[in-house]
């Protein structure tokens, strides 16, 4: 056997040669299709970029445009609802709460609001934010608790008008909220 190898000497060479070539030939094949991917994702790139950007956009637009027409807000199982009157979000936020429980009322910007014959009489919170209230009648709470909460202020539209009237319901004022006159 030795003796045939040594009579064989080029067909050693042809096996190395097909073997070094069979791999320059899988490993171009596989360049190419990675090439030709990148290229496909090269392509697409700037397409799901305007893409992106134009959700985006509109979903700015959208929030602008809510938080200008609409002054109240709630959470209602992960939705955001926007409501132009503090009556409006209140029937909302009460008739989604459980039992005597409602949730919160996001107040968005500052307002002047007709309070005239608005009764509170289930547990909510109020967040001011950083925002002003201006009411012009004395919002009464027959029952539940009334929380005020945030960094802003509720005031009477004349500056003498009590802003809530605690009649058999509990109003707390908490995190810097302001009212003015005070209770």
């Amino acid at each position: 056997m030795r003796n045939w190898l040594n009579n064989e000497k080029g067909s050693m060479t042809v096996y190395s040669i097909v073997t070094i070539l069979s791999f320059i030939f899988i490993i171009s094949a596989l360049f190419m299709g990675s090439a030709s991917v990148r290229k496909s994702q090269l392509k697409t790139m700037p397409k799901i970029k305007e893409v992106y950007e134009q959700d985006l956009e509109y979903k700015y637009g959208i929030y602008n445009q809510m938080t200008t027409e609409f002054s109240y807000s709630i959470i209602n199982n992960g939705n955001i609802k926007y409501y132009a009157t503090l009556k409006s979000a209140y029937d909302d936020v009460i008739n989604n709460g459980k039992d005597n429980s409602g949730g919160t009322i996001f107040l968005q910007k500052n307002v002047t609001e007709d309070t005239t014959g608005l009764q509170m009489n289930k547990t909510v919170t109020i967040d001011l934010q950083s925002n002003t209230m201006q009411i012009n009648k004395t919002i009464n709470v027959t029952a539940g608790t009334l929380t005020i909460r945030g960094t802003g202020t509720i005031k009477s539209a004349d500056g003498s008008t009590k802003t809530f009237n605690q009649n058999g319901g509990k109003v707390n004022v908490v995190g810097g909220a302001r009212l003015q006159p005070s209770l």
